[in-house]
């Protein structure tokens, strides 16, 4: 076979050779290292922290987050912090994309932790 082709054969006496697929068409797919941990602050608060690390793809990538249940404290391209009251649900979306428009949405779901008592 030749270099560049996926088949080539002889038909009639002609050779016909079929091109291979752009190299530009094939993307690796994007992924992302997600996980969240919920922590006490006080009595009737806590936080919710997200990291968040893209990978395959083509980079640079663009994090976007999104969430229920809580406020959002802070958030960068790798970390969101969320406050919650005790006991409630929160619901945490990221989403990745990278540059050529390709994305990976991931979420993950955490309760707020009961804080401890303050004598």
């Amino acid at each position: 076979m030749l270099a560049g082709t996926t088949a080539a054969v002889v038909v009639g006496g002609a050779f016909i050779a079929a091109p291979a697929a752009d190299a530009a068409s094939v993307r690796p797919t994007v992924t992302a290292g997600f996980i969240c941990v919920a922590e006490s602050v006080g009595r009737s608060e806590g936080t919710v922290t997200c990291d968040i690390t893209p990978g395959g793809g083509v980079a640079p990538y663009t994090v976007t987050w999104s969430e229920t249940g809580g406020n959002i404290g802070s958030e960068s391209q790798s970390e969101l912090l969320v406050y919650c009251n005790t006991g409630s649900v929160v619901s945490v979306t990221a989403t990745v994309k990278d540059s050529t428009g390709a994305s990976v949405q991931e979420n993950l779901v955490r309760t707020c932790k009961t804080g401890v008592p303050i004598p």
